[in-house]
């Protein structure tokens, strides 16, 4: 059996540990969520009430573009008033 040298803490904050979770359900609890939110600032997470976690992918073509006019939308009619 062949063991890889462990990263080093330099290499691991450089190069993040992607896992594919796809097929496995996470639960989690409400202070671990917490502390992933606070570690994951970039990722958009969210949590059921039975603990499952989940992870939302980011906006984008048809959604961001909605995202956008809702922004602008939303601005525009704030100005009016």
């Amino acid at each position: 059996m062949i063991v890889a040298d462990s990263p080093s803490i330099a290499t691991i904050e450089k190069y993040p540990l992607l896992l594919n979770v796809s097929n496995t359900a996470l639960k989690v609890s409400s202070e671990q969520f917490d502390l992933l939110c606070i570690d994951n600032p970039d990722l958009r997470l969210e949590l059921t009430a039975n603990g499952k976690l989940i992870v939302m992918p980011p906006t984008g073509g048809e959604s961001g573009a909605r995202n956008v006019d809702l922004t602008i939308d939303a601005g525009l009619s704030t100005a009016r008033s």
